[in-house]
């Protein structure tokens, strides 16, 4: 607590970006493949790097184009760079980061004063920027990091006081930009704007004068995007909801009870974490009933909550406003009279920063590693092995390959040559001869404590070269 009390804003905004920028470089890869295949795969093969994109969401015109539509011109400026697809992935992450740090930074600022006072305040800054969660999710070049960004800058914007009319202009232009990359926002920005319209009375005229238009008009930069990225006209909004809703095709990536959020919740984000959350907006519910919070995050919520298909990621556009609500938890007067309620933030901070540490350095998707290994090598042919189904390993992000890369399907005859495999089982082909692991995404030592045969049940992606 002494801590919080000696730093100003200003220093936790510098060390914030400061790990923003490093960390960009650890945590290669993504949370969801989705963040690779409908973001970075979509941008690369508008900027000529794959040759094409094969996915149903492809053929159903289901994506949206516009986070894509962003990246398309970095790629090809890295591209006449001469950076490697790995490069090229890392400064997008860092561009992700720096973008999501600065509307954080805003949102941060607007709010100051709905604190009592710097130390609460304070806290605010270090759950927006230092939680290990907000921290891995802002380093993501997925729709969920950049819609969310945009929702802040938007807020930020429309929280003032009194908004002056580019507030309205351009926080309605963010609100139908986070919208246009990811569609389930529009609960967010639609719970706003009615708050914006009947609680804090902002006024029939700029409402439907200057908000709605610059809402439409970020839609239909969308709308555009789509139109360039898919070459016709199309209304991936609708094509969403038929696909997954209408014709349930979400349903088919499993689903979930309705209370899986709050175990996952308590699983992922740490007890401390989701209690933080959890009060800060229960609270709200049942005191402040007309907060901006409540009409914003409830919508959303209960929806997700009521769709079957479930992922924790899906949340992630309201975190930064339930940490908000959740700063509210550690009112400044009371800091001093409650040793519970401080002794439960400081476990907090610490054992978060203890996760925040781990994932600053450990890769978001280890397996990429293996992807880099292979293009910085130059190696052209590699020998797999079938399954008990008939199923082999397979390379599926072609943006980390190298064109002239043969995956050759092994009947175990050959005895020399680049192997890869992602069972344990199969690592037995290559003892007793002359064989060498090159790459491997656990440690050799690590082998030694096969304690209950948890390796079996691994994904282990090892290359070995026999000779």
């Amino acid at each position: 607590m002494e801590v919080l009390k000696r730093l100003n804003d200003k220093s936790l905004f510098l060390l914030s970006l400061i790990m923003t920028i490093v960390g960009s470089y650890f945590s290669y890869g993504f949370l969801h493949p989705d963040e690779q295949y409908y973001a970075m795969d979509f941008a690369a093969f508008k900027a000529g790097l794959i040759p094409e994109i094969t996915t149903w969401e492809y053929t159903t015109k289901l994506r949206p184009w516009l986070l894509p539509a962003i990246f398309t011109p970095f790629l090809k400026l890295f591209n006449l760079m001469g950076f490697t697809p790995f490069t090229m992935a890392w400064m997008l992450r860092l561009i992700s980061g720096i973008f999501s740090w600065w509307a954080l930074v805003r949102l941060n600022k607007k709010l100051k004063d709905h604190f009592p006072g710097s130390i609460s305040y304070n806290i605010f800054v270090f759950f927006t920027h230092f939680s290990f969660f907000c921290f891995f999710m802002q380093l993501r070049t997925s729709s969920e990091n950049w819609s969310t960004a945009f929702l802040v800058f938007a807020f930020s914007l429309l929280l003032r006081k009194a908004p002056y009319l580019n507030d309205f202009i351009f926080g309605g232009l963010f609100l139908g930009l986070a919208f246009s990359i990811r569609h389930q926002t529009g609960l967010i920005a639609l719970g706003f704007g009615l708050w914006l319209l009947i609680v804090k009375q902002i006024g029939i005229r700029n409402w439907f004068g200057f908000f709605v238009p610059a809402i439409v008009a970020g839609v239909l930069i969308g709308v555009g995007a789509d139109w360039w990225g898919y070459g016709e006209l199309t209304f991936t909004p609708w094509n969403y909801i038929y696909q997954n809703l209408v014709l349930d095709k979400i349903s088919q990536f499993g689903t979930s009870p309705f209370y899986a959020y709050f175990i996952w919740l308590f699983k992922t984000l740490t007890p401390f974490w989701a209690i933080i959350i959890l009060i800060g907006f229960i609270r709200l519910l049942m005191q402040e009933a007309t907060n901006w919070v409540v009409w914003s995050v409830f919508p959303f919520i209960l929806v997700h909550f009521c769709i079957g298909h479930k992922e924790l990621r899906f949340l992630y556009p309201v975190v930064p406003f339930l940490l908000y609500s959740g700063a509210q938890f550690f009112p400044e007067r009371k800091l001093s009279f409650e040793p519970l309620r401080r002794y439960f933030y400081l476990g907090t901070v610490y054992l978060n920063m203890i996760l925040f540490v781990y994932l600053f350095f450990k890769p978001a998707y280890t397996p990429l590693g293996f992807y880099k290994y292979l293009y910085d090598n130059d190696i052209s042919e590699i020998r797999v092995f079938k399954n008990k189904q008939g199923q082999v390993p397979r390379l599926e992000m072609p943006f980390y390959k190298k064109e002239n890369l043969k995956i050759v399907v092994d009947a175990g005859l050959a005895k020399s040559g680049y192997f890869f495999t992602t069972k344990y089982s199969e690592l037995d082909y290559f003892t007793g001869g002359k064989c060498e692991t090159l790459y491997s995404t656990y440690p050799k030592w690590l082998f030694k404590f096969n304690y209950f045969g948890w390796l079996s049940r691994s994904s282990i992606w090892v290359l070995t070269k026999c000779q």
